[in-house]
Parts: structure tokens; C-alpha cells; sequence
């Protein structure tokens, strides 16, 4: 089976990046047909990592959770899960680096016994069925 980018114009494959990086068509007769192909096929497989996806389950049963202490950055952590948030902006709200912000939600909520998935691009909290919101 042929992959369609292959077939496609140099016009056509530009067309398919991000306005940011397209070329002018000045830049576009210089530019050869590969490298386009090799630009468009990065920009596909980036964007197969922002799936949507579970990163890990919760416990199956919420006697097993270890909820973090009211007023913690752990908690914080939590709130900001269950309200929905980005990586960038959790880094934010804790005034912390995002390489930081993205640890943390495995070394401090994992063990916690709640689970993280990530849903239109934000990350959400997953708890237990059997577990009620105070």
C-alpha cells in the first residue's frame, strides 16, 4: 500500500503543516519534496502523543487510597486534577518547572492510589467507583 504523501504536491504538503512553519512560495521552490515529506510525517507522529489515554488506574477500592493531607502541595496537586489542568499550567499554579509538574503526578499521586488520565489535551483525575466526595 502507497502512502498518500508520497503523491502529494510540494503546494499540497505544505499546506498540511502548521501556518507557523509553512513556506513562502519563494521558500517552497527551494525546498525539495523529501524534506516536506519528512516534515509533515514528524508533525503526525507528534501529534499521536497527545492522545487521549489513561496513564494509570486508581485502586479498586477507595479503602486503599492515601488522601494527602488539606493544604498540601499534594493536595493542591489533587484539586488541580480533579478540576482538570494542563501540565503547564499545574507548573504554574505551584511555581514549579513542567519536567517537575509532570513527576510529581507519578511519584506523589500514583502511590496515592488515584489514577490520572488525560482527556482533550488536559489531565483529570480518576477515583475509585466506589469513592465519595466529601
Amino acid at each position: 500500500m502507497t502512502n498518500p504523501i508520497e503523491k502529494m504536491t510540494k503546494a499540497d504538503l505544505n499546506a498540511l503543516l502548521p501556518e507557523a512553519e509553512r513556506y513562502s512560495v519563494a521558500q517552497l521552490r527551494k525546498v525539495t519534496a523529501a524534506t516536506l515529506r519528512a516534515m509533515v510525517g514528524r508533525r503526525r507522529a507528534l501529534s499521536g502523543r497527545s492522545a487521549d489515554r489513561i496513564f494509570f488506574k486508581p485502586v479498586k477500592r477507595s479503602e486503599d487510597l492515601k488522601l494527602p493531607r488539606a493544604g498540601t502541595k499534594r493536595a493542591l496537586i489533587v484539586q488541580a486534577l480533579a478540576d482538570g489542568v494542563t501540565v503547564d499550567d499545574l507548573a504554574a499554579r505551584l511555581g514549579w518547572t513542567k519536567a517537575t509538574a509532570q513527576s510529581a503526578i507519578y511519584t506523589d499521586i500514583r502511590p496515592m492510589g488515584l489514577g490520572v488520565e488525560r482527556r482533550v489535551g488536559s489531565l483529570w483525575l480518576i477515583t475509585p467507583k466506589d469513592f465519595e466526595k466529601a
